[in-house]
Order: structure tokens, then sequence, then C-alpha cells
């Protein structure tokens, strides 16, 4: 395994691994994403970086999304989750809280 390779952060390898197993090339995934292939090709080997925006571009072209990472030291949540209703007409939900099959409450 080269130094490259050691150093490559987590985020970084999800980045690559999407790219690659998307299977499209670097010349058609940079058209789709405005990023030049030469870039994509320098990153996939480890030569370079890629920028925020690019790789946002990039990930935005494969239709992928960033998750945050989870936080092991996080409270869990406890109890039932909350159910939202939104109104069709409204911006703003109807109800916080609605009992699973009852009606919503005020």
């Amino acid at each position: 395994m080269s130094r490259k390779e050691e150093t490559l952060t987590r985020f970084e390898v999800q980045v690559k691994n999407a790219i690659e197993f998307s299977g499209i090339s670097y010349k058609q995934l940079g058209k789709e994403s405005a990023v030049h292939p030469a870039m994509i090709s320098k990153f996939m080997k480890g030569e370079r970086g890629l920028t925020v925006e690019s790789v946002g571009k990039i990930l935005d072209a494969l239709g992928c999304m960033l998750t945050p990472p989870s936080n092991r030291f996080a409270p869990k949540p406890t109890g039932r989750p909350k159910k939202v209703i939104y109104d069709r007409d409204q911006e703003k939900p109807k109800s916080l809280i609605a009992e699973e099959g009852g009606t919503p409450k005020e």
C-alpha cells in the first residue's frame, strides 16, 4: 500500500467508491458534473484532492447524498417516534403528534 493510500480519509474512500461503483467513465462523469475528467482521474489515482465544490458536483451527478456520521456518544432516542402530519395547503405541520390510526391532536 502506498503512502498516499494510507493517508486517505474515510470520506475520500467513500467518494472514490461512489465513482468506481457508478460504472460510468471519467469523461462522462466530467460532462455530467462539470468537473474536468483529468481532475477526476488524478483524484482516483491519489495524485491530488478535490475541492468541496467539485466533490459536491460529482456526488450530485452520481445521485449520491452525504450523510453525517453517527455520533456514538449521542443519547439514544427513547419511546415511539413522533409522527408529523402536513396539510397540503399549509407549509407548517398541522400537528406534531398523532396517534397511530387516530386523528391529529390540535
